[in-house]
């Protein structure tokens, strides 16, 4: 298109100003449009503060140059002022995408709506600032929340490592399918650090120490943890002694800093946002404030935190901050009531004792030194039985990489320190103390001396330990019953499939680590559904039951994937989640294939 002075107008204003010939715009909101980026943002910071996430959402009205003429305007009062349609030239759509959405109102009005590349261009690059500061502020808004400093910009991440890889693309679509039919699972985190580990790290090293877990208690911690869902999830990642050690293990095993752990508590909850499950604060608060014990390097706590918030709902996270700030608002801004309990029952934040800590950090340690004696009595008769080869056996990477021969102890003399985050001073509702985190505490760990393991105990009951409410936070403010029931409705159907299986027997990894399970491809995954669209027979166009069962039928893998999508508007959200975030949610099947071919 060429220079002229042009106006952003939201998809409403568009039908408007068609429909009746006028519209009551300020004047203030023209701008002259040259086709550079400074331009076009001076042109969107006038524009109102509509939806980034829909391509239809806003269009450029391209005016005459002498669209001030006052014949070009009408006045209806004394304070207002009506563009006529005479003083449009053009509208354009911000993109082809835009364009082919309101191609149905266009064709209804009889207008002609262009498109252009530059706009385009400059439009892509504007809403993906937009959306990046807006992610900017969930993160810090988070941190604020759990008391953590804010990042003035978003922090650069070391790819080299496993831990910063999962940090900003953790993708549960790339993990071996046989790995994802676990994420409904409390052990599923764990599974993953392992696979990452025996994948990326050192496949050897993960298969030698598998041959002493599956006869060790380990083996049988995994199967325990395998029947847990995460929707009855009841206690804080730090309270699954062995499955630590067992990760500060690995990490002792290998010179490169990959944070397994860390991967560990990540990837546990980011899982509950995928699944949709509700985050219970104060177990976050308090896994954090371990992992700051474990690495005081690097800021591992508040970067977790800081893109854990960035994933939030935008809706809960404002109402948490309302909360975590209600004292500071005016009150007749918003409900103090709703606001006041919610700051109560969900900002109550864990109080963590020092000595409690420390006493965590040891029985870790323990377990993961028990854990080495136990793996390298496993290597040494490994090695008798190979004639002298190595106990560790050939790497599959780099030879010269060197391998530890003993765990990562935890550094605990810094425990209570002025750098820890658990010093700061945090209101507790209750100082009851969770008779659930004892009893684990105590029975995790069994030494060979009676007396050590009975005054252990004794510390356990101590009234200044970890204090964590097993109740899930409550998130009725922000979600309706009818999503609580579907939620509720997904765990109960879960529960049966798993009721209805064998046993798992053995290592859970024993299957997940074999090159032959592969995820479905998003991009496949797009292609086979318009294939199968584009030839639809004549009387199905619009039957969506005979589009999924088609689907299926082209690959064995589509059945499986969505074998728990029982009803259509189930199949077409759980479809969207693997195309991925620029695809919308629908109910509709005709919703569902014009935005599929639009894609195409």
């Amino acid at each position: 298109m060429e220079n002229s002075n042009c106006i952003i107008i939201t998809h409403k204003e568009w039908l408007n100003w068609l429909a009746f010939g006028y519209l009551r715009v300020s004047t203030s909101r023209i701008s002259y449009f040259d086709g550079s980026e400074s331009s076009f943002e001076i042109l969107m910071s006038y524009s109102v503060d509509n939806a980034l996430d829909e391509e239809d959402a806003y269009l450029l009205a391209s005016l005459v140059d002498e669209y001030s003429s006052k014949d070009l305007h009408v006045k209806r009062t004394p304070f207002s002022d009506y563009i006529t349609i005479q003083a449009v030239q053009g509208f354009y759509s911000l993109s082809i995408k835009g364009r082919d959405l309101l191609e149905y109102e266009a064709e209804q009005s009889h207008s002609i709506l262009n498109d252009d590349s530059k706009i385009e261009n400059l439009w892509s690059e504007w809403k993906n600032n937009q959306l990046k500061l807006r992610s900017h502020d969930k993160g810090n808004k988070f941190l604020e929340i759990l008391g953590y400093p804010r990042f003035e910009v978003e922090p650069e991440l070391d790819n080299n490592t496993l831990f910063s890889k999962l940090l900003k693309n953790y993708n549960r679509r790339e993990l071996p399918q046989e790995l994802q039919k676990h994420n409904k699972k409390n052990v599923f985190s764990w599974l993953v650090s392992n696979y990452k580990f025996s994948k990326v790290v050192d496949k050897s090293i993960y298969n030698q120490y598998k041959k002493w877990r599956n006869s060790s208690e380990l083996s049988a911690i995994y199967n325990e943890k395998m029947s847990k869902y995460l929707a009855t999830d009841d206690e804080c990642l730090v309270e699954q002694h062995s499955l630590i050690a067992e990760k500060i293990f690995f990490e002792g095993m290998y010179e490169q800093k990959d944070y397994l752990l860390a991967t560990s508590f990540l990837v546990h909850y980011y899982n509950l946002l995928d699944n949709d499950y509700e985050i219970n604060l104060q177990f976050l608060k308090t896994d954090l404030a371990f992992l700051g014990e474990v690495y005081p390097e690097n800021n591992i706590p508040q970067r977790i935190a800081y893109f854990i918030g960035k994933r939030l709902n935008e809706v809960y996270l404002s109402h948490l901050y309302i909360a975590k700030n209600i004292d500071q608002k005016k009150p007749g801004m918003f409900d103090p009531n709703f606001f006041s309990n919610l700051k109560n029952k969900e900002l109550t934040l864990c109080n963590i004792d020092q000595v409690q800590l420390q006493n965590i950090i040891s029985k870790v340690n323990l377990t993961a030194e028990e854990i080495q004696l136990a793996y390298s009595k496993e290597a040494n008769n490994e090695q008798e039985s190979e004639l002298g080869s190595d106990a560790i056996g050939e790497r599959d990477g780099d030879s010269n990489q060197p391998i530890r021969s003993q765990p990562t102890i935890i550094d605990n003399s810094n425990v209570g320190t002025n750098n820890s985050p658990l010093n700061e001073k945090e209101d507790i509702s209750s100082n009851t103390t969770n008779d659930n985190f004892t009893q684990t505490n105590s029975e995790a760990q069994k030494p060979s001396d009676s007396q050590e393991s009975e005054d252990n105990t004794k510390d356990m009951d101590k009234p200044d330990e970890i204090e964590c409410s097993i109740k899930l936070s409550n998130l009725s403010a922000t979600t309706n019953n009818e999503n609580e029931t579907s939620r509720h409705d997904q765990v109960q159907e879960d529960k049966k499939s798993i009721n209805t299986s064998p046993i798992v027997q053995g290592s859970l990894l024993d299957t997940i680590t074999e090159e032959e399970f592969t995820s479905i491809s998003p991009t496949e995954l797009l292609d086979d559904a318009i294939s199968i669209i584009k030839e639809l027979p004549e009387g199905k166009e619009n039957h969506g039951g005979f589009f999924r069962d088609s689907l299926f039928s082209k690959n064995a893998h589509y059945k499986d994937e969505f074998k728990n999508s029982k009803k259509l508007s189930d199949f077409f959200e759980a479809f969207a989640k693997i195309i991925g975030n620029n695809m919308k949610k629908h109910t509709k099947f005709v919703d569902f294939k014009k935005e599929l071919l639009l894609n195409k």
